[in-house]
């Protein structure tokens, strides 16, 4: 037993004494050799010389194998640093630990079995990974505070490090950051560290010490004035092979002799070293870094670093087992991170030849220099402010930078991949998250507060759908969306964009609902009334409970769909007020019901009735006093073709800034889009359900057009539009905008949701929606602005699980093309004498251009009309030339033009002509209701009749007090009569 113990222990001590027998015998046997000359002692000369031969022979093979470990160590060194990756270990805050919770000996038990699990997964990763791979448990202070970090060697390491680290702190994260070793820093120490006494002998252990173990440690990296990093670096790897065996050996030595001797101590001490050798054990590199200005403060501070690893003792006996550091280095050298370590030759070092060890430590013992972070750390550590939930393997489409999908010509659109975020899988890997484009027609939502990237993520789907030809469109409350995509739009994509903005001084768009051009000669009138309907409804909350509003609608709209060849919603405002006109329509109107109403039913209303029509006047009369609705919904035709749009994968792009339209009149044209977007949709029903491209639109602030609208009409809205291939993407900043209908209703039917912030009441909605995601109100509120968010993603109506979601950067951005440039005119000189005529009419002011086209020959009208829609083909030509100078914006803004825009002095005269073309007489008498005023804050006193016989006017041109100089205008907007005067006397007040 003692020969075993012996040989097991001081074997290798044997091996080099019997190597110093061999060189003194090599070196002494040519001496004894001159001295055994005697024939009899020709024995002993026999032997001394085999022994010379012999030894010489085992001496040349032991100095061949310390060469040959000679250049291995040679060639080793030579080996370069390794340059691994630093990453920030980040654990959320719900999941700490209370200090309160448990006795301080507890908390040391319980963090110390945690770590030591993690450290033990961590080695086993390591063990089976390539020789060179090494992974550093770190502690270091920052900027930001104390950061628990893991250093990488290689990036194979991150899946398993980090899929191992969710296992034990679910919602955390590894975040890639810059090394502090190599931070700039006019100052630098650092050192290695070793164990004074053999590796067998413990240091203290985790679950032996009282409260957090970590909390000289975290005192001793508390910064001086100056000092720009502090860090500790635990750099793991694989025990030698036969230490367990060798020291095995040593402990029970030790242990024998304590029991012959019956010493107490050495018993407690040879007790403490089967212990370790009972636990798993890693060897450890334990370094210390401090970076500083200067060189005395970097040094006063590696001191406090120092002492604190000093308390890290465990007295054996009469030896005393702690840290102590080797040479101070004051520049980067390869060896402050772990070389590579390949062993060149599978076999020991040579006897005599020094071993170079690293200290051996148990779980307990690493993990009282590094656990993970608990409440007691709350003011110094770098916490995530939420939980990382992993993406559903169904969502994620490729890895982070690889080629986006492709897709073959033949390949329908609805299935075609859009990716719509980023992520991280569960294995730590960054990937694309997406789905089919069917899925939109599902609707999405997309929340955050100002400045949380919720226009970016805007951008970043749309520069897909732009990638796979879908079409989609835009309805944009402040511009800035809009403008920044003009400059998105690919080249083979110039010509598929229409661009509505209100605030154009040289162009307009026509937005009529009751066009029956818009949509296909079958379409039934009923529908077209049923959306404006709609329309009504979507700017009145309280619309569902006025029956008689709604019948005199329904009335009065079919009644001018029939009799009125270029329906507006001007025209319907002047069929209740204006008798004439009334019985100009009925002329054309062959439907007996409709007949019966106005001939015998109108006539003999009561006050209450005639009180409805009235309000129905006022709702009316919203889309004719704000001149830029007016000039918009009354123009005679729809200039967007939104079921072609759809069909042909165009795209629409609606600028309504609130700040210079008003709040009211973006919310309204918002409303006749939507409206027309439904039209378009629903004349869908001619195409099978599979042949309906899938179409988008997106709209920014959408409560700045829903919030005044009646909820039920809102919930058909989103119901109707999905069964019809269209998907709406709902942007807004938080639920608190959203009345409480409007809200319930968007959580019951939109299915996919990206929400970029959660302040407020908002945190609490969330956590009601999505109670299996079990995260906490905390969670939901520290979403990190622009770095992260929640997703809840729908594939084709298969709702995914709750997913962090990371925010992409925009796609490659295209060349813009030249400077700015006016285009040429195409034809120099005059072309025939309507030329010269248009060029004369140029040169006059607008109110004076307006008078002189109001009054322009119906034939010479209708010549200049015919001359715009040549011009307009011409230039589209010249727009889409490859030699066209404008950059991409201002050309996809003159194509626009060139497509659906009427030039703006062309649509103000034609509605101008329009009303003049109006019969005249007195307006109907409303009844009377005095001091009466309605929801929306209108007086609803009726204005005096006018004269018998004066011209009529439709509000329709309703004028700006200011610039005409009459103050009453307002006051009488019923009465058509003397706005007709005034626009006879000045034809500018339209504008």
């Amino acid at each position: 037993m003692h020969g075993r113990l012996i040989m097991t222990v001081y074997g290798r001590t044997l091996a080099g004494i019997g190597v110093v027998l061999l060189v003194l015998a090599r070196l002494l046997s040519p001496w004894l050799l001159g001295h055994l000359t005697s024939p009899r002692l020709a024995p002993l000369a026999t032997l001394v010389t085999r022994i010379h031969a012999i030894s010489g022979w085992l001496l040349v093979g032991y100095g061949l194998w310390v060469l040959v470990t000679l250049v291995a160590w040679l060639r080793l060194r030579r080996r370069p640093a390794v340059t691994g990756q630093w990453y920030l270990l980040r654990i959320p805050k719900p999941m700490t630990t209370d200090p309160h919770s448990a006795t301080a000996a507890q908390l040391g038990q319980r963090e110390a079995a945690m770590a030591g699990e993690i450290v033990r997964v961590l080695q086993a990763i390591v063990a089976h990974a390539p020789a060179d791979r090494r992974i550093a448990l770190e502690l270091w202070y920052t900027a930001q505070g104390i950061a628990w970090s893991l250093w990488l060697s290689h990036p194979d390491l991150y899946a398993p490090v980090f899929s191992a680290m969710q296992g034990f702190v679910p919602g955390g994260d590894l975040l890639a950051q810059p090394d502090p070793v190599a931070t700039a820093a006019p100052a630098l120490e650092w050192t290695q560290h070793s164990l004074a006494q053999p590796a067998i002998y413990p240091l203290r252990r985790a679950d032996a010490m009282v409260g957090d173990p970590l909390d000289a440690l975290i005192g001793g990296l508390r910064p001086q004035q100056g000092v720009t990093a502090i860090g500790l670096s635990l750099t793991l790897g694989a025990v030698p092979d036969g230490w367990q065996r060798q020291n095995r050996a040593l402990a029970d030595w030790l242990a024998l002799d304590a029991k012959e001797q019956q010493a107490s101590a050495s018993k407690e001490t040879a007790v403490a070293m089967l212990a370790k050798l009972q636990s798993p054990c890693v060897t450890i590199a334990l370094r210390t870094v401090v970076l500083a200005e200067s060189a005395a403060l970097a040094t006063a501070q590696h001191q406090i670093l120092l002492g604190a690893l000093d308390t890290y003792t465990m007295q054996h006996d009469s030896m005393r087992q702690a840290w102590t550091h080797g040479r101070i280095h004051t520049t980067i050298t390869p060896a402050v991170r772990d070389r590579h370590t390949v062993r060149w030759l599978a076999m020991p070092l040579p006897p005599l030849v020094p071993t170079p060890t690293l200290p051996v430590l148990s779980l307990p013992e690493v993990t009282a220099l590094w656990h993970l972070p608990t409440g007691r750390h709350l003011t110094v550590a770098i916490w995530r402010n939420n939980r990382f939930a992993p993406p559903s393997p169904a969502l994620m489409v490729s890895p982070i930078g690889e080629p986006p999908p492709a897709f073959a010509a033949t390949t329908p659109l609805k299935d075609r991949i859009v990716r719509i975020t980023g992520g991280v899988a569960a294995d730590g890997q960054p990937v694309y998250l997406g789905f089919p484009l069917k899925s939109y027609t599902f609707h999405q939502q997309i929340t955050a507060s100002t400045g949380a990237g919720k226009s970016h993520a805007a951008k970043v789907q749309l520069g897909e759908l732009l990638r796979i030809g879908a079409g989609f469109g835009v309805i944009d409350f402040k511009g800035d969306l809009v403008n920044d995509l003009l400059t998105m739009i690919p080249d083979d994509r110039l010509d598929d964009v229409i661009v509505f903005d209100p605030l154009d001084p040289d162009h307009c768009l026509g937005l009529n609902l009751l066009d029956p051009t818009y949509l296909n000669k079958d379409t039934e009138p009923d529908f077209l009334v049923e959306l404006l309907e709609a329309l009504v409804a979507s700017t009145d909350s309280h619309w569902g409970d006025s029956a008689g509003m709604q019948e005199a609608l329904r009335y009065g709209a079919l009644t001018l769909m029939e009799g009125e060849p270029t329906p507006t919603i001007a025209h319907l405002y002047l069929l209740f007020s204006s008798s004439a006109y009334r019985a100009t329509v009925l002329e054309r109107v062959t439907d007996p019901d409709l007949v019966l109403f106005w001939t015998y039913q109108f006539p003999k209303l009561s006050d209450t009735q005639k009180s409805s029509m009235t309000a129905l006047q006022r709702r009316l009369s919203q889309f004719l006093i704000n001149r830029t609705v007016r000039i918009t919904c009354n123009q005679t035709r729809t200039t967007i073709p939104f079921r072609q749009v759809m069909d042909q994968r165009k795209i629409v792009l609606a600028k309504l800034p609130v700040e210079l339209i008003g709040a009211t009149a973006g919310g309204i044209l918002a409303n006749v889009l939507i409206n027309l977007v439904l039209a378009a949709a629903f004349s869908r029903l001619d195409t099978p359900e599979d042949e309906r491209e899938p179409w988008v639109l997106v709209v920014d602030e959408f409560q700045e057009a829903m919030r005044r609208g009646d909820p039920a009409n809102y919930q058909k809205i989103l119901e109707r539009l999905r069964s019809f291939g269209i998907g709406l993407v709902l942007m807004h900043q938080g639920t608190s905008q959203l009345p409480a209908e409007m809200l319930a209703t968007t959580l019951e039917i939109v299915q996919t949701r990206l929400i970029l912030s959660a302040f407020g009441p908002d945190a609490a909605v969330w956590q009601r929606q999505y109670p299996d995601a079990r995260l906490t109100m905390q969670d939901w509120a520290g979403i990190p602005l622009r770095d992260e968010g929640y997703a809840a993603i729908s594939i084709n109506g298969f709702r995914q699980p709750i997913c962090t979601i990371t925010p992409l950067p925009l796609w490659p951005a295209l060349p813009q093309g030249r400077t700015t440039r006016t285009l040429t005119t195409l034809a120099s000189p005059p072309r025939d004498p309507l030329d010269e005529r248009l060029r004369a009419l140029a040169q006059f002011d607008r109110a004076t251009r307006l008078r002189l086209l109001r009054d322009a020959p119906p034939a010479l009208w209708e010549a200049i009309l015919a001359r715009m829609e040549q011009d307009r083909a011409d230039r589209h030509a010249q727009l889409l030339a490859p030699t066209c100078p404008l950059p991409r914006a201002a050309r996809v803004l003159a194509l626009s033009h060139a497509k659906a825009a009427t030039p703006r002095d062309l649509a103000l005269a034609a509605l101008t002509r329009l009303t003049l073309s109006i019969p005249r007489d007195t307006v109907d008498d409303e009844p009377p209701a005095k001091g009466k005023r309605g929801r929306s804050g209108a007086a609803e006193s009726p204005s005096e009749a006018a004269p018998a016989g004066s011209p009529v006017a439709t509000p329709a041109v309703v004028v700006n007090p200011r610039k005409v100089g009459v103050a009453t205008v307002m006051q009488a907007e019923a009465t058509a009569t003397n706005l007709m005067h005034l626009l006879a006397e000045n034809p500018d007040a339209g504008l």
